[in-house]
């Protein structure tokens, strides 16, 4: 005689359905309808049928709190206690549920409290007061998860001192291991010396005598083991949990799991991701292809070994064995959607844009049917997130009319949370303001963006601490460049001069030591020294310009171990002072400059003494050979810069012989940085400081050619001025990094190889084309900036081709 073959899920789900229609055809719903109804959302929740198992506990709830159900009043409290515990464990699985099941577990509470007042001496039936325990355990792990951990303590205790009283031996130590566990982990969040303690009263219960059939299930004993190594890694004390993790059965794929991510934390990613390794191996070798649960593990065992891939080749490959993995079911729970999301997030940061715009829009898809259908705050939190990164993967596309509209949905989505608290609108709002301010700049609609760049400082300030600004600095920034490019300079420094008041009250309050604070203060620096720039380029104020980079230079004290920042700020005032006719009053903080860079990281030239402190400038401070090789790669170029700085104020002083030395200096600066990029590689030059190169290279030149002028080689010196054209010209149609620059650098150096060949005599028709192209160059910069400079320049272009018409 065989045994019966269970039934599979579906056809569970098929006979439940069926009693439940014979039952609804039978007269007023009682007892059995009532018990069908539970049963289908159970089934329903065996097939990963969760909306639909809500559904159906809906119209339990709402069936027993109306009129039309059979039962004495007692009977119905009993399975309305029921089918909102029901409700409530099927919400714990749901984030954005959590605070509905916070709900439905007080409402069974307060009718399990009004049963107990009924039943007097006599107590709670025992199923009852079990569901008593399971919903106050439910209530403290909600509160814990909501980072209430205080609040969880009252009915976790509870929990524990009413599960002890249990008449059933199996359900006592059940539940009040659960209690005690639970409460271990809010007493943690305080005190993990207490959170221990509490724990070890829930081991000791495992070692009560008990029958075979009364033994606590193994998931408990391992929850237990859980909760130990995690709250003994948040401690610290790493050692001691990963020997508790170790000595799990290597069966265990959660023990491995949690080692992995304990290594982490300590810091020790090597063996950290040599073990995600281990568990993604298992899992693959026992993975069934049709099981979405076993499928989610694997996918989520990917994900976090692709945040630990050092390189971007291997985390993207890993990423897409996830979605892949994924992608293959047609109908997932909200759970493994939003780890595809997280997997494409990964996947579009290892593409090049064109391949990442259609992932991110894809995951934007998925979220947007998540927040449309369950609308989570979650999902509506990520969907920003889409949206942002898809505008910024549009700008280095090219295309900011698209990118605008992304920045869009992310703004007006932000602001549909209707909480100006929110953590997200407080993270979130001012840099999405400022990516779409950007936008709109890269659109040529100035004034549009100088309105969202106004907004985007104003969300910052809500929030006014060190870490906050700091990390919104470059908002501040921006905002007063939208200003000045919607024609409003005297504006845009008014606001630089409000912000550097606001921010330099917070960043004094901040203890100046860390990293938010000095961060701060760094970025009151730029604020000063921008403000300057707006002042002498656009406003033609020279000495409140110059007042401006005294500021940020006086901040420099409250910074005394970065001597590269005061070092560039005085090359940046002692330039602005040369170029506006005041090389004397330059050159003292030209040497000085000069000297910092020399002796603070930048490799000597002709025999100097190579000793001297290293810089700190550096990405995080933390050394190695590749953060010193790019930090003084950095400091070398700033060298090169202060040393050209140091020849255009020489040779305003009458000094040109001496500034070709320093040019030529600095062009063994430039040639030594040029061969450290010839031995990485061309195809791994940074585009970006090949430009920036490029365009100190133009400034070489013209600065050769003005010595070489002034000391009587006129034609020697049209060379020097036909490269920095040519090299000006290259940068100008590149379109890329450098061209503003070079745009700046063309018309004058066309201006200054005019004057050459009307020194050298006989160049008059040369003379007449650099003339009228840079009269062409100058008018258009004036119109597109309205700089003085440029405008009394124009008419120096000008005051020449007078000049030729008159021989």
């Amino acid at each position: 005689m065989s045994l019966r073959r269970p039934l599979r899920p579906d056809q569970r789900l098929r006979r439940i359905e069926r009693r439940i229609a014979r039952l609804e055809r039978q007269g007023p719903p009682g007892a059995e309808l009532v018990r069908a109804y539970g049963a289908r959302a159970e089934a329903l929740v065996d097939l990963a049928e969760d909306d639909e198992a809500f559904a159906q506990l809906d119209e339990l709830v709402d069936l027993l709190e109306g009129d039309e159900v059979a039962l004495d009043p007692a009977s119905v409290r009993a399975a309305l206690v029921r089918a909102l515990a029901r409700r409530a464990r099927l919400a714990l699985r749901h984030e954005e549920r959590h605070p509905a099941a916070q709900e439905d577990a007080g409402r069974a509470l307060a009718l399990l409290a009004e049963a107990e007042d009924s039943a007097g001496e006599a107590g709670l039936d025992p199923d009852l007061a079990q569901q008593q325990v399971e919903l106050l355990v439910l209530r403290g792990r909600l509160m814990n998860l909501a980072g209430e951990a205080e609040g969880a303590r009252e009915p976790l205790a509870r929990a524990a001192a009413r599960a002890a009283a249990l008449p059933d031996p199996a359900a006592r130590r059940l539940f009040e291991v659960r209690a005690r566990r639970e409460l271990a982990v809010a007493l943690a969040q305080a005190s993990p010396e207490e959170g221990l303690a509490e724990l070890d009263r829930a081991e000791a219960l495992l070692g009560q005598d008990q029958a075979p059939a009364d033994a606590l299930p193994a998931t408990e004993v391992q929850m237990l083991v859980s909760t130990r190594a995690e709250v003994l890694a948040n401690a610290g004390r790493f050692e001691d949990a990963l020997a508790l993790l170790e000595g799990r059965p290597p069966d265990e794929d959660w023990a491995l799991m949690q080692r992995a991510a304990t290594l982490e934390m300590a810091g020790r990613a090597q063996e950290a991701s040599d073990l995600g390794a281990r568990l993604v191996e298992r899992l693959q070798e026992r993975l069934d292809p049709r099981d979405p649960d076993a499928c989610h593990d694997l996918a989520d065992a990917l994900l976090s070994q692709a945040h630990r891939a050092d390189s971007e080749e291997e985390r993207g490959q890993l990423a897409t064995r996830g979605v892949l993995l994924l992608e293959e079911f047609a109908r997932l729970p909200a759970r493994s959607l939003r780890l595809l999301c997280h997997l494409l997030e990964v996947q579009a940061s290892c593409l090049e844009p064109p391949e990442a715009h259609e992932v991110l829009r894809r995951r934007a898809h998925i979220l947007e049917d998540l927040a449309r259908d369950l609308g989570a705050e979650v999902d509506r939190v990520e969907l920003v997130r889409t949206y942002l990164q898809d505008g910024d993967v549009l700008l280095r596309l090219g295309q900011p009319h698209v990118a605008r509209r992304s920045y869009a949905c992310a703004v007006d989505d932000l602001m549909g949370l209707e909480a100006p608290d929110h953590p997200a609108v407080l993270g979130l709002l001012p840099l999405a303001l400022n990516a779409h301010a950007h936008a709109l700049a890269a659109c040529d609609l100035w004034l549009a963006s100088r309105r969202r760049a106004d907004e985007a400082v104003e969300a910052a300030l809500r929030h006014p601490t060190a870490p906050s600004l700091a990390r919104t600095g470059e908002l501040f920034l921006f905002r007063a460049i939208a200003h000045v490019n919607a024609g409003d300079p005297e504006g845009g420094v008014a606001r630089l001069r409000a912000d550097v008041s606001r921010l330099l009250e917070v960043a004094l309050r901040e203890e100046r030591e860390s990293e938010a604070g000095r961060a701060l203060i760094e970025l009151v620096m730029n604020a000063c020294v921008l403000a300057g720039e707006v002042l002498v380029d656009h406003l033609d104020d020279v000495d409140e310009a110059a007042t401006c980079y005294d500021q940020a230079l006086g901040l420099c004290e409250l910074l005394p171990d970065n001597p590269h920042v005061r070092a560039s700020i005085l090359g940046a005032k002692a330039a602005m002072l040369t170029e506006r006719g005041r090389p004397s009053e330059s050159l003292p903080l030209l040497r000085t400059c000069v000297a910092l860079f020399s002796t603070n990281g930048a490799a000597p030239t002709d025999g100097e003494d190579a000793e001297g402190p290293q810089g700190t400038e550096g990405a995080g401070g933390a050394g190695g050979a590749e953060d010193a090789e790019d930090d003084e790669d950095d400091h070398q170029g700033e060298l090169a810069q202060a040393l050209l700085n140091l020849a255009a104020s020489l040779t305003r002083v009458g000094e040109p012989r001496q500034a070709l030395g320093e040019i030529q200096r600095a062009d063994g600066l430039l040639a030594q940085d040029d061969d450290d990029d010839d031995d990485d590689g061309a195809d791994e030059a940074d585009d970006e400081e090949v430009a920036a190169s490029s365009v100190v290279r133009t400034q070489l030149f013209r600065l050769r050619g003005e010595a070489l002028l002034e000391i009587g080689h006129p034609l020697l010196a049209a060379d020097e001025f036909t490269r920095a054209v040519d090299l000006s010209r290259e940068l100008v149609d590149g379109g890329g990094e450098g061209r503003y620059e070079a745009q700046q650098h063309l018309p004058l150096a066309l201006l200054l190889r005019a004057r050459a060949w009307l020194a050298a005599g006989g160049h008059d028709e040369e003379a007449r084309g650099d003339l009228r192209e840079a009269r062409r160059l100058y008018r258009a910069l004036f119109e597109d900036e309205a700089r003085p400079l440029h405008g009394r320049r124009l008419e120096e272009v000008r005051a020449l081709q007078r000049r030729l018409r008159g021989k």
